[in-house]
């Protein structure tokens, strides 16, 4: 069986996404040697650790799939516009997670704008924010107060499946989904929504 070779770009929650597709015999995810503190970390090519690390474009290059989020802090990293411009495999731009509890109104308006980034920069961009909007009070979103950036399995299921759908040569299907993945549970946290949304699922985050 012929193999895919997919390079995957972004902060931690891409590499989630890319420990749930390191399963499928049909996919090969290329990955740069640092200094890794966390399983998932593995499965990507994680910005905050790579800074301008040029081994990214040798990667790029011998690459058939391309999912990122959109990083763009040129002055730090190697921004994804710039991989996106010089890569000439299939591009997949996805959500980059945000959501805070406290400020429902902000964590949408912010999502929606970097959607609409996005949507202006790159030719895919698979887009979880109208889930984000109709379910943040139907399943747990986030574990804690503090940890905006580290969404719950609900999220990588929404993520995963739209992704299955969007490339069905792959043959992919959303099964063994990221459990419990990344980030501190904070229990007082976690009542304190349930008192807000009684409602609302989150065991098993």
């Amino acid at each position: 069986m012929s193999k895919f070779n997919f390079f995957l770009y972004g902060n931690c929650q891409i590499c989630v996404f890319g420990m749930w597709l390191n399963q499928f015999t049909n996919v090969n995810i290329f990955s740069i040697d640092y200094e890794k503190k966390e399983p998932w970390e593995n499965f990507c090519c994680n910005a905050p650790k790579l800074k301008k690390n040029q081994e990214i474009f040798e990667k790029l290059k011998n690459s058939d799939y391309f999912i990122f989020q959109d990083v763009m802090d040129k002055e730090k990293f190697i921004s994804s516009e710039d991989l996106y411009k010089k890569s000439n495999c299939k591009n997949l731009c996805v959500t980059n997670f945000y959501f805070n509890y406290n400020e429902k109104e902000k964590s949408l308006k912010e999502l929606k704008k970097r959607a609409n980034k996005s949507k202006q920069k790159y030719n895919e961009f698979l887009d979880v924010t109208d889930f984000i909007e109709k379910n943040y009070d139907k399943l747990l979103l986030v574990r804690s107060k503090t940890e905006h950036n580290h969404p719950t399995k609900f999220y990588y299921k929404e993520l995963i499946t739209k992704f299955c759908v969007k490339f069905p040569e792959l043959c992919l299907k959303p099964i063994n989904l990221p459990k419990k993945t990344h980030g501190k549970i904070d229990e007082n946290f976690i009542e304190k929504i349930k008192k807000l949304y009684p409602n609302i699922k989150y065991k098993d985050i």
